[in-house]
């Protein structure tokens, strides 16, 4: 079951859920409780092989030489 992003007309509040067996059954905004809600396009995760055990992961605000860290070429910072 994939889990899609939405952001409500109404309050601009955006959100994630679980979408169960109808897919084009749209949610109600958890803020608001407005139905008017808008699918978002949502990034994908990109599995690569782990070179270095120790180096932070993609994402974590520690990766791109902040911190120190030795950088993944995410462009995260």
């Amino acid at each position: 079951m994939p889990i899609y992003e939405f952001r409500c007309k109404k309050c601009n509040f955006d959100f994630r859920t679980l979408v169960r067996s109808n897919p084009n059954a749209e949610p109600v905004c958890p803020s608001c409780g407005d139905d008017k809600v808008v699918r978002l396009l949502s990034v994908t995760a990109k599995q690569v092989p782990d070179s270095d055990s120790s180096s932070p992961a993609c994402g974590s605000g520690q990766c791109c030489g902040s911190m120190g860290g030795p950088g993944c070429g995410c462009n995260w910072n």
